[in-house]
Order: C-alpha cells, then structure tokens, then sequence
C-alpha cells in the first residue's frame, strides 16, 4: 500500500463530505493528498480535470495508476483499504446491507435531496431563474415518501444498518448538507432527526469543514 493516494474534491459538495467523513472516521487522512476542485470557476469540466474523470465530477480518487470516481464506490474502496472496520463489515449479507442503502440513497432518497436543493436554494442563489414548480411538488413528495421508509429503518437501530455507523452512514449524511437550504422537513421524522444529531456529534463530522 505504498502507492501516493490523491482525493480531488470540493469542501461543500456533498459527496465529497461523504468521502471526507468515512476518511476522518477511518483516520487515514495523513495517508491522503487532497486537491481542491473549484467547481465554481469551472475547473472541474477543464480537459486536463475530464481528462482524468470524463464525468467532470466530483469526488474523484487517485491511487497510483488506478483511478476511481462515485462516492459510493470511493469510500467502500477506502473502507476495504483502510480496515479492518466495522465502517463496511466483511460478512456477505451485512455487507450486502450496506451496499443496499447506499444504493438506495444514490437511486432514490438523495436524488430528490439535490432536486429540492437546486430548486429552493441554487437557483435563487444564483439567479438561475424561477423555480420548476413541478419538479419541486413531485420531489417533494417522493422526499416525504423515502423519508418515511428511513425512519422506519432508523426505528430497529442507531445508525442505519445497525449499531455502529458504516459507510452508508456517512453516504446519507453527505447527501443531507444542505438540509435547511433545501427546506427539509423531519417532522414525519423523529427516527432520523435523533439519527442526524447522533451523526453530528461524531468526530468524523465535526471535522468536516463548514459549510
């Protein structure tokens, strides 16, 4: 494990924060050289940056000659590199479990996370014209409608897939920056309103930087 590892990333991106906690939380930052990607200056969508990651996106990670893009993937590999841990258990069906919620966060829950955040909090940000009412109504509904099968979960368990936090802890976490930006409603959520204080508490978290 001697090859140089390099994060590229953005310290308010989302995803990026997933990565960055499950590195704080493993405590293998030391090991890792982080490169800053203005993505706001558009460094990310410069050929040199697609070059390296066609997708022009953030996280992006660096090891030796291997390259690996997709937060989800980036932090199981960190996980695997950087155990053992219980961050992503080595048992078939815990692991599978994991996996599961990860999955579920990219294919669901998240996705109608960063619609509501772009309609009610980028675009007045930054002026990028009036809101898409219909995209805001139905993701908000399905926000509702995912948020409820989280708070189940959260009922039978601390973190998400058991007793101690995992990567799919953290990759939720990530997607939940911008929470009051987006005007998130928990009320239907007391499960993962104590889940989202248990996080916060974490040292992985309170290492973040401020968003």
């Amino acid at each position: 494990m001697s090859d140089s590892i390099r994060l590229h990333f953005h310290p308010v991106s989302p995803s990026s924060r997933a990565v960055l906690a499950g590195l704080h939380h493993l405590g293998s930052t030391a090991d890792v050289e982080f490169v800053e990607v203005d993505i706001r200056a558009g460094e990310s969508q410069l050929p040199s940056y697609r070059a390296l990651n066609p997708n022009g996106m953030i996280p992006y990670l660096e090891v030796g000659d291997f390259r690996l893009w997709e937060s989800g993937a980036i932090l199981q590999y960190l996980a695997d590199r950087y155990g053992p841990s219980e961050l992503y258990p080595t048992a078939l069906e815990a692991r599978a479990n994991v996996n599961r919620w990860i999955q579920w966060n990219l294919a669901h829950f998240g996705k109608h996370i960063r619609t509501l955040a772009f309609e009610r909090m980028w675009k007045p940000m930054l002026s990028l014209g009036p809101v898409n009412a219909l995209a805001e109504e139905e993701s908000a509904k399905q926000f509702a409608r995912f948020l409820s099968v989280l708070n189940r979960q959260l009922g039978s368990g601390a973190f998400v897939a058991g007793d101690a936090p995992t990567i799919a802890d953290f990759h939720l976490y990530g997607a939940l920056t911008y929470r009051e930006g987006a005007k998130l409603g928990f009320a239907a959520g007391e499960h993962v309103q104590r889940w989202l204080e248990r996080m916060s508490a974490l040292p992985a978290i309170q290492a973040l930087p401020a968003v």
